[in-house]
């Protein structure tokens, strides 16, 4: 099925493994992730304190998950909000950083094939053209694994900026100094310290650690926190995902009490109710219900979570969401009803059987809703 992350398909080679304990963090992929935080927060000092203090290249990957390593600047084009970028991305270029490499953990992409994968044309535009302008444009002609270029995939997803990289040799772009500038000491070491107990309660989640995940956050460590799986999920997120059972509850208890945690997004602007409808949760969409949680939160794309539960085939969520006061009608970004973007998907010739006929019963329901 076409999902809701389908723009980040390139991306997502990290599956969250359910709740068995993750094997121990070295002290070294430990550091690796709090300097990844930095870069994801846009903190210039915090980075260039870390670099300083490690003594590590910019240009040296890092361990995000025991499945993925990925440069800085990769991490920077795919995760730091928008109006970091440029300031983080500078930084990273003057202390040795470069746009020409592939990430063996993202089936041999450049960074201009990653920037392709975005959503947003603004955001893509004045990446590639950062990047270009930063001696980027070699990897223009790269091929990833699966032997497309980023001109290629351009094509198909942003066919004017495809035109331009054509004819690249004709767009003007403004010299930029890439001078190196030595390192300044001793500057961003309190919010390394933050991303550092950030880093701490992901660990207890991982390990199931109940006692060390209250704690942390009783000291003050943001319930929201997001984690660096590739679809950037806050606690309750990664809660949801894990099977039912006694343990997921006395964890879902201890989040739910924190308010920010039912309207948190992640990067596709998915809220807990979100996730809880596309996987057919109901004993969760009741929890949320029951807290608060927006019925018709719309994600980046526009849609809600009775749109996603369609889209899975998930009867009983969506019967539970109208239920509960959803609207059936409600339009996406494209101007589609939940039926249409149901039937549309059914025109698929590749879609697999018995999701195919969980769509078709969607289908009959919402076509009934409508008369």
């Amino acid at each position: 099925m076409k999902r809701l992350f389908a723009s980040w398909a390139l991306l997502s080679l990290v599956v969250w493994g359910g709740i068995f304990p993750a094997q121990a963090l070295t002290r070294q992929e430990r550091e690796e992730r709090v300097l990844a935080r930095a870069l994801v927060a846009g903190d210039s000092a915090a980075v260039e304190t870390w670099l300083a203090l490690h003594k590590q290249s910019a240009q040296e990957p890092l361990s995000l998950s025991s499945q993925l390593n990925l440069h800085p600047i990769s991490i920077v084009v795919t995760r730091t909000a928008p109006k970091y970028q440029e300031e983080i991305l500078d930084l990273l270029l003057r202390l040795g950083a470069h746009f020409n490499y592939q990430e063996v953990d993202l089936g041999m992409k450049t960074p201009l094939h990653l920037v392709m994968a975005l959503d947003s044309e603004p955001q893509v535009s004045a990446l590639v053209r950062f990047i270009l302008s930063h001696e980027g444009w070699p990897s223009l002609g790269q091929p990833d694994q699966s032997g497309q270029t980023p001109v290629e995939l351009a094509k198909l997803r942003y066919p004017d900026l495809a035109k331009a990289l054509e004819n690249f040799h004709a767009v003007q772009l403004s010299p930029m100094s890439l001078g190196y500038q030595a390192t300044a000491w001793a500057k961003g070491e309190k919010n390394l310290k933050s991303y550092l107990r950030e880093q701490e309660l992901f660990e207890a989640l991982d390990d199931q650690d109940l006692n060390r995940l209250k704690k942390l956050l009783e000291q003050g460590v943001d319930p929201t926190a997001h984690s660096l799986e590739m679809h950037w999920q806050t606690p309750l997120h990664i809660l949801l995902t894990w099977p039912a059972g006694q343990i997921k509850q006395n964890f879902l208890k201890m989040l739910m009490a924190y308010e920010v945690c039912r309207e948190a997004e992640d990067w596709q602007g998915n809220r807990p109710m979100h996730l809880a409808a596309e996987t057919g949760q109901t004993g969760a969409l009741s929890i949320l219900q029951a807290h608060d949680a927006a019925l018709e939160a719309r994600n980046h794309l526009g849609q809600t979570p009775l749109m996603l539960a369609a889209l899975a085939g998930e009867k009983e969520a969506l019967l539970w969401l109208i239920n509960a006061g959803a609207n059936p009608q409600r339009l996406d970004n494209t101007g589609k009803t939940p039926l249409q973007a149901v039937s549309e998907r059914l025109k698929a010739a590749d879609m697999e059987l018995e999701l195919r006929g969980k769509l078709l019963v969607i289908q009959k329901l919402l076509t009934e809703k409508a008369q």
